[in-house]
């Protein structure tokens, strides 16, 4: 249906009705015969040359006349037809970039969803959008955007993140971004249930558009290395969710190696423990199931030899400050009364205190030096410290230690100090890295301050740093990392040796790459190996029907029909060069 946005402008229709009465009224001129052959032959030259020019000469002017003025008219009322657009004023996208989004074959779902939402953007003729992506921390990309070509261009770099979608804030957020009923949220997922969605606050009209359609999936749900008798022995559990018989073939490989491999059939839904024994040292493995399914994320988990995080363990007489301290971070610690239970640990970090070096079993340790009384040294000078991880954001210029022990023999680094006598040292114990402090914690006031448990903090990370594996990730987890200068710049490649990021963990906090596997951080001579692992949330595939919620409180008549009124610029346009034919026409009729 036509429609005016000036339609006060049609008063212009005078000026066209004057251009006619001034056509009627015009001088007229009376036809004289010309006796003169020359003249004649002139005249007639000019006929032949344009013969429909000088037939339409006394018309022509006229006609162009009144149509650029018609077209100047219109131009100025802004004629305009109603065209299909996106329904609300503010339309509010969340796209989810889980894993299970990447499920498919040819074109997986989330590329679906793009498509999609490309083509339902295609109708934006100037509302408002907001782009929500629905990690485990929602993001906005847009925050009520108008302008197309920014909206396009920034929905076409989103990417899958492998993170679990947190669906719930997402929409909460969204919810925070609603303008009451001139709003719409559109939730673009694999599978989302209507008993998903939490109590809003707004009334939004909300389209859940769920884009999965597969459940033909093996997934790899568990695999674990672990060391038996002096042997390594890995155990896999793989579970067929597809509704049909699967064949497949699971590999255990290390960096260049296919070290077991098995040919396997499950029946429809059926879950299985596979034993994988006599594995050879390595320093990490990885697990992978071939098969043809329509979601590989979830076919290969990896295993490293290495532990981080790893757990605290007591031996001695230990002060409670290290106990409280540590639960702080919330780290618990086990107190460990006797060898027999110290030599039973294979993995962990040790803190003793009144217990000789000797007797400690070789582990990364924190060791409280008490030496005897004849060993003690009072501290005169005030304590001094150097640039340091351990170190970093602990303030010792307040501490007060009434004295210190002679330390330890061995190549020690002293990272703070009273005068020469070292206070806190680094170094090693039996190949294990080791942390020294020279003083015992009743004699000083450190406890009591918030550096203490900075301290414990860092030594924690430390020593877990210096086993060669940096730990577990999430895809995308951002993590603060312990480093000095001299290694503070990490270079980061994938199990391909392909150079994905550059850190410096000095000024930037370490963020784990987005998909799952094993990983090298490397900083000079130093190699440590990281794995980002799949959320347990992302190893099963969903399927539900779409839906919509409160169309009813959305006044769907008021902004489903957007203007176009573009039409007004090519109006003007034709009327200027309809001007410019008639001052042609002009000039060529009237030059003689």
């Amino acid at each position: 249906m036509l429609h005016f946005v000036n339609p006060i402008y049609f008063i212009l229709a005078i000026l066209i009705a004057g251009v006619v009465l001034l056509y009627f009224f015009r001088k007229q001129y009376k036809e004289i015969l010309n006796s003169s052959n020359l003249l004649w032959e002139q005249t007639m030259n000019e006929w032949q040359a344009s013969p429909w020019l000088k037939k339409l000469q006394q018309n022509l002017l006229f006609w162009l006349q009144i149509f650029a003025l018609l077209l100047l008219m219109f131009a100025l009322v802004r004629p305009y037809w109603d065209s299909k657009g996106l329904k609300g004023e503010h339309n509010i996208f969340i796209l989810d970039t889980s894993a299970t989004m990447a499920a498919g074959k040819e074109i997986n779902t989330f590329e679906k969803a793009k498509k999609q939402m490309l083509e339902m953007l295609e109708q934006h003729h100037g509302q408002k959008v907001t782009i929500i992506t629905a990690g485990e921390k929602p993001k906005v990309v847009l925050n009520k955007e108008t302008n197309k070509n920014i909206i396009l261009k920034e929905l076409k770099n989103v990417r899958v993140t492998y993170e679990h979608e947190n669906m719930k804030a997402a929409l909460r957020l969204a919810d925070s971004f609603a303008d009451n009923h001139q709003s719409s949220i559109h939730v673009f997922t694999e599978g989302v249930s209507q008993k998903q969605i939490p109590e809003m606050k707004q009334k939004t009209l909300m389209e859940i558009h769920n884009m999965g359609n597969s459940l033909n999936n093996v997934s790899l749900t568990s695999f674990g290395v672990e060391k038996e008798i002096g042997k390594l022995a890995a155990l896999a559990v793989i579970e067929n969710q597809s509704p049909h018989e699967k064949k497949l073939s699971l590999h255990v490989k290390d960096e260049k190696n296919i070290l077991f491999e098995k040919e396997l059939s499950f029946k429809a839904n059926e879950k299985r423990i596979i034993e994988i024994p006599d594995l050879p040292e390595r320093s990490y493995f990885v697990a992978e199931v071939i098969t043809d399914d329509d979601y590989k994320v979830d076919n290969s988990m990896n295993a490293v030899m290495a532990e981080s995080n790893q757990d605290v363990f007591t031996i001695g007489e230990l002060n409670p400050f290290f106990g409280k301290a540590l639960k702080t971070m919330g780290i618990e610690s086990t107190q460990l009364n006797d060898k027999a239970q110290w030599n039973g640990i294979k993995n962990g970090i040790f803190i003793s205190e009144g217990v000789s070096l000797e007797a400690i079993p070789a582990k990364p340790l924190i060791f409280v030096n008490k030496g005897g009384a004849s060993e003690k040294l009072a501290l005169e000078n005030p304590i001094s410290k150097i640039e340091d991880p351990l170190l970093q954001y602990v303030d010792l210029n307040k501490t007060y230690i009434e004295y210190a022990f002679k330390p330890v023999k061995g190549e020690w680094e002293t990272i703070a100090s009273s005068g020469e006598i070292p206070l806190i040292q680094k170094g090693s114990v039996n190949g294990h890295p080791a942390i020294m402090l020279n003083f015992p914690l009743e004699a000083t006031d450190w406890p009591l301050q918030p550096g203490f448990p900075i301290f414990l903090y860092n030594s924690y990370q430390w020593l877990n740093k210096q086993t060669g594996f940096l730990g577990y990730f999430q895809p995308g987890e951002e993590k603060w990392l312990n480093s000095d200068e001299s290694g503070a710049n990490w270079e980061i490649y994938s199990e391909s040796g392909e150079s994905i990021d550059s850190i410096d963990t000095t000024a930037e906090s370490f963020k784990a790459p987005a998909k799952p596997g094993i990983y090298q951080a490397v900083s000079g001579d130093s190699v440590a190996y990281f794995s980002v692992t799949l959320d347990e949330r992302e190893k099963e595939l969903g399927k539900d029907e779409s839906f919509s919620l409160n169309k009813k409180n959305f006044y769907a008549k008021e902004w489903t029909k957007i203007e176009n009124d573009s039409v007004w610029f090519w109006l003007a346009l034709v009327a200027l060069v309809l001007l410019m034919i008639e001052w042609e026409v002009y000039r060529r009729g009237f030059r003689n």
